[in-house]
């Protein structure tokens, strides 16, 4: 590493080929237990490190014909007891070949959710991983696999469903950059589940795909100018009150 200036650094180490897992400096998979490496004004050398084997999930994500999907994108998330958002910490990923195979690499021992992302401009519907088969919306549903040695021949569908379009425009000008979360209705208190999202082009069209079926409301959050966070309302301005949303 070049051109670095005085300061304290972690330093991760990604394997570019082979099952390796990626560590830090101190041969920690943590950042915040990551060893610490101050730099000033002097070159350091000689940094060596072992970086360990890890393990492997593999397997296929397919539709109902059944034919492969391709560009289907598989991460990785370690359970570590404080999920966050998409349900663990990232641990890596892969995307699906022609014949829709996915294989992450360089995995620790653990416990895992793998959440899929489909292909961009198709109507399949994002999830994780279930013994189903079919991929959940929501994290808590996802299957967890435990790591102890590579797991193999693993096999999602996905489903089609309907999806949301809009365009997000001030007067007749399109809007860029406002991101709209679908939130499905699952009873009278809260948001909803998390159902997809998308975010406006130059041209201000939203297309959240791969809904299931049931009631939503939408969240519109700008991401540029000066507009005001809101709910979607059918034929109006946005409002700022959820009871409002269409």
């Amino acid at each position: 590493l070049k051109g670095l200036s005085a300061g304290t650094y972690r330093v991760r180490f990604d394997a570019q080929s082979g099952n390796l897992r990626s560590i830090f400096l101190g041969g920690s998979t943590d950042y915040n237990s990551a060893t610490t490496q101050s730099i000033t004004t002097a070159d350091i050398n000689n940094v060596d490190v072992t970086i360990p084997a890890g393990k492997s999930i593999s397997g296929t994500i397919m539709n109902t014909v059944p034919a492969a999907i391709q560009g289907a994108c598989v991460t990785a998330y370690k359970q570590n007891g404080q999920d966050g958002f998409w349900g663990g910490a990232w641990a890596g990923g892969s995307c699906t070949n022609a014949a829709g195979e996915f294989l992450i690499r360089g995995l620790e021992d653990g416990d895992y959710k793998l959440r899929i992302e489909p292909p961009m401009n198709s109507d399949y519907g994002p999830g994780y991983f279930t013994e189903s088969g079919n991929p959940s919306k929501s994290a808590d549903d996802g299957q967890v696999f435990t790591i102890g040695s590579s797991i193999t021949n693993l096999s999602q569908i996905l489903l089609t469903g309907p999806k949301f379009t809009a365009t997000v425009k001030d007067g007749s000008t399109p809007v860029a950059n406002v991101c709209i979360t679908a939130y499905k209705k699952v009873n009278n208190y809260g948001w909803g589940d998390w159902g997809g999202s998308s975010c406006s082009g130059t041209d201000g069209k939203v297309n959240i795909r791969g809904l299931t079926s049931g009631d939503y409301t939408f969240e519109v959050r700008p991401n540029a100018g000066d507009y005001q966070n809101g709910w979607y309302v059918q034929s109006a301005t946005t409002s700022q009150t959820k009871s409002d949303a269409t």
